[in-house]
């Protein structure tokens, strides 16, 4: 391990401060053995102090939070200081600390875009890391979230599902050239240049423009082929979270040991889109809904006897009234179903849980990159677009039917070996590529 004073600085952007937690903050304990890691973030964390203690703890260098301007009613005031904000900050902290390289989590949003120009101009190393599974096909990816953005802004204004389609399609073109047109301009001079275009298409869904980064880096060979298929070539590094998982875990959670527990967690957005899918908002497609998870709940319980049933909602998913009503269903059905608070650490229940269970969440592929094994079940019994997402990851059990699951035979292993000897760590490609890239121009 380097000392203190050799090492150098990594600026990383990990996105969300859910997808820091969930994969930023593992990679960030890989690189703080050989680098001094600057957090910055281009979204709101709620929860600064514990970020903060990673700092005591010499895991971070530097944390640089971003705080959002009050809201207002178009947002207009609130998008042009993120701008200005991120401007200034990528003027200011390549002169305060000397990077080997800057990674981030998108290069399609304006704050990731000042951060990543700039570095270019500095002639460091430019990474886009995908901290999730790569989605087969991405505009099918975007089309589930849409749905689910479009599903949110009906609930939460009380308005029809045709108007809640017009507002985010009006939202997404009008902020495109607001966001990468008026305001990079009013600054720079310059506009932006996204790889995607004010109308996302399903041909082309990435146009041709050269992003602004070197490399993109994934953690499997499945997600390498998705990626390169969709126009992204793409490099293999070892997931932090396999390789240091159970240390970093260790700190992070302190004590958590492996119950026999069965968690699930269910996609909030997923009985909407159910509903859309049968042309019908009825209790009895939302019964219908609820009744599926019932009856897998009770194949389970019969392969995994005595283990405890427990059910974590996502956070946001307090506003869905068709989601609610389905819960409430299925914890009503005498399974003996323990409700979490959703607002608990899913990692840790995670970690303690011996089967993990949900349809096409991301928790179920960070369970699946954990280095001790355990049973992560993806269902695909509603048919809903998406719901297939994990039925190619190597070391997710995934069913389309409820007598597939009745079959199957949980005591034989379904487990894939992660990784070929010659896969490097992050940290092994930093060093590689600081001593011998010259960085591609964009």
């Amino acid at each position: 391990m380097k000392t203190e004073v050799e090492k150098k600085y990594i600026l990383f952007c990990p996105g969300p401060e859910y997808l820091f937690w969930a994969g930023g903050y593992y990679l960030a304990w890989e690189l703080s053995r050989t680098y001094r890691v600057v957090l910055v973030t281009d979204h709101p964390f709620n929860d600064q102090e514990r970020v903060r203690s990673l700092i005591r703890d010499g895991i971070l260098e530097d944390f640089i939070p971003f705080i959002p301007h009050k809201e207002t009613i178009l947002g207009i005031r609130k998008a042009y200081f993120k701008h200005k904000y991120f401007k200034h900050l990528a003027d200011n902290i390549f002169c305060k600390y000397k990077f080997a390289a800057i990674i981030q989590h998108t290069d399609l949003g304006p704050p990731n875009m000042y951060l990543f120009k700039r570095a270019k101009s500095e002639n460091i190393i430019r990474i886009l890391y995908r901290p999730s599974a790569v989605p087969r096909d991405y505009y099918n990816d975007y089309v589930i979230t849409k749905n689910l953005l479009i599903n949110h802004l009906r609930n939460d204004l009380g308005i029809s599902y045709l108007i809640a389609s017009a507002l985010f399609y009006s939202r997404q073109f009008f902020g495109y050239y607001f966001n990468f047109w008026l305001i990079p301009f009013m600054l720079t001079g310059r506009i932006f240049k996204p790889r995607i275009g004010s109308i996302i298409r399903k041909t082309n869904f990435l146009n041709k423009n050269r992003g602004d980064f070197d490399f993109v880096i994934i953690y499997s060979e499945r997600d390498k082929k998705l990626s390169d298929a969709n126009g992204e070539k793409s490099i293999v590094v070892k997931n932090p979270l396999y390789v240091f998982g159970n240390e970093a875990n260790d700190y992070l959670l302190k004590g958590i040991e492996e119950k026999n527990k069965i968690l699930i967690l269910p996609t909030s957005g997923e009985v909407e889109m159910f509903m859309k899918n049968n042309n019908e908002y009825s209790i009895d497609k939302v019964e219908y809904y609820a009744s599926k998870w019932v009856e897998a709940l009770k194949i389970l319980q019969g392969k995994f006897p005595k283990f405890e049933i427990c059910i974590k909602y996502y956070p946001s998913s307090s506003s869905e009234l068709l989601f609610d009503k389905a819960m409430s269903f299925l914890t009503s059905s005498n399974l003996g179903i323990k409700v979490i608070d959703r607002h608990e650490s899913a990692e840790k229940l995670i970690v303690e849980s011996r089967v993990i269970v949900g349809s096409f969440t991301s928790a179920l592929w960070w369970a699946s990159e954990l280095p001790n094994a355990k049973t992560v079940i993806s269902l695909d019994l509603w048919r809903v677009s998406g719901g297939d997402k994990f039925s190619d990851v190597g070391d997710i059990c995934y069913f389309r039917s409820l007598g597939e699951l009745s079959e199957f035979n949980f005591t034989t292993s379904c487990f894939a070996n992660k990784y070929t000897a010659n896969v490097p760590t992050m940290t092994d490609f930093l060093i590689e590529h600081s001593q011998s890239q010259s960085p591609v121009s964009g």
